[in-house]
């Protein structure tokens, strides 16, 4: 076993061990599907500039890490922290053996993972969980799993210690230390650093993909409500169903579900209004002559056959595969309807096509996803 030992507070009443570090996996493997191309696994680079492990040459599997720090300045940051760390066996003596009640409560320090965050912590913070006493001048509690720079970076920050703060980091160990900070409600003390990365860090993706989803829970986490709103608006159009993502230990899954209900309802209305041109142009509610709706019925007919996933089998059917860009491309793509009428009295040609038809529904729709707002998740 190998022991790393980190003072942040060399005079500190608490040692913090992180057992089995580096476990949690934060990049999320995804699908993407292009307008045009066909879906692929997104192998962006998400690991530059390469950040520390924290191990050194260490192995893993058999490294525990202490951190020696300072309880005020956890209790003061993290509400997880205040809970763990309050309460009457503080004023215990040290030395003393533990009630077998609070020698169960040392279980629960055995911090085995995290649950997504959005729904609610694995603690219960009306229950104070105890701190071990191991000596007569300081406590010890441990966790397991989180990795190791990024939460020496996070407990550098709450004892306000920032000249070791790196200037660049990838954004992995920005996603790490994203984790952290939500899973010990201790966001606000850490937002500095946060904010400090994200000045520094232009590169914010325009386009889906892993990138995207953990800038959109990074800018969850830490209350960057533009960066947020294009995060989201981009999982909601060219994002495919939740099935096309794992997102590993990335507790994100509340804010895609939301984007893929938003998906679907945006399809389903495309598709939908699709279904009830046609109707009106058989029924002769639309179109200005039977000449011109037989025109755009014909051509209706065949880029459905050209694009399946425009006709709706039933009113959950949205394809997993097809993203709602893919479907507005494909609606703004039918071929064009150009032809003369020989008994018409005007010589130019006849311009009536779907595709117009289609365009006040499509700018609503596209008007919907840029209208998500962060505090609609922060209620």
């Amino acid at each position: 076993m190998t022991l790393i030992m980190h003072n942040i507070d060399p005079s500190g009443d608490l040692v913090v061990v992180l057992k089995k570090p580096n476990k949690y996996r934060v990049i999320p493997e995804v699908w993407i599907n292009g307008e045009k191309t066909r879906g692929h696994v997104d192998r962006t680079d998400v690991e530059t500039p390469k950040m520390p492990t924290g191990l050194g040459d260490s192995d893993v599997q058999m490294t525990e890490i202490e951190f020696r720090v300072s309880s005020k300045h956890l209790k003061l940051a993290s509400v997880v922290f205040d809970k763990m760390l309050s309460g009457p066996w503080k004023e215990a003596n040290c030395t003393s053996s533990l009630p077998a009640s609070e020698a169960e409560g040392q279980d629960m320090m055995e911090l085995t993972g995290y649950a997504d965050t959005f729904i609610g912590s694995i603690f219960d913070l009306s229950l104070p969980i105890p701190a071990v006493p191991v000596a007569s001048d300081y406590w010890e509690i441990s966790t397991t799993g989180w990795h190791a720079h990024a939460f020496r970076v996070v407990l550098e920050v709450i004892h306000g210690q920032l000249r070791n703060l790196p200037e660049k980091v990838s954004l992995e160990f920005f996603t790490h230390v994203a984790v952290i900070a939500n899973y010990y409600h201790c966001t606000e003390a850490v937002s500095l650093a946060a904010r400090f990365w994200r000045v520094w860090n232009k590169d914010i993706p325009t386009s889906y993909g892993k990138r995207s989803i953990m800038w959109l829970y990074i800018s969850w986490v830490f209350s960057m409500p533009i960066t947020f709103s294009n995060m989201l608006g981009l999982a909601v159009k060219d994002g495919l169903d939740l099935f096309n993502i794992t997102t590993h230990d990335l507790p994100v899954a509340t804010v895609l579900e939301t984007a893929e209900a938003k998906r679907k309802k945006a399809i389903l209305c495309l598709i939908t209004e699709l279904a009830a041109i046609e109707r009106k142009l058989i029924y002769g509610q639309l179109g200005c002559s039977q000449k011109c709706r037989s025109m755009m019925i014909g051509s209706l007919a065949l880029e459905k056959q050209k694009n399946p996933h425009l006709v709706l089998k039933g009113e959950n059917d949205c394809s997993s595969r097809i993203s709602l860009s893919r479907v507005i491309h494909a609606v703004n793509s039918f071929g064009p309807i150009e032809w003369i009428d020989p008994a018409s009295r005007f010589n130019g040609a006849h311009m009536c096509n779907v595709t117009q038809l289609m365009q006040p529904v499509i700018e609503s729709v596209l008007q919907v996803t840029k209208l998500l707002q962060l505090s609609d998740f922060k209620k």
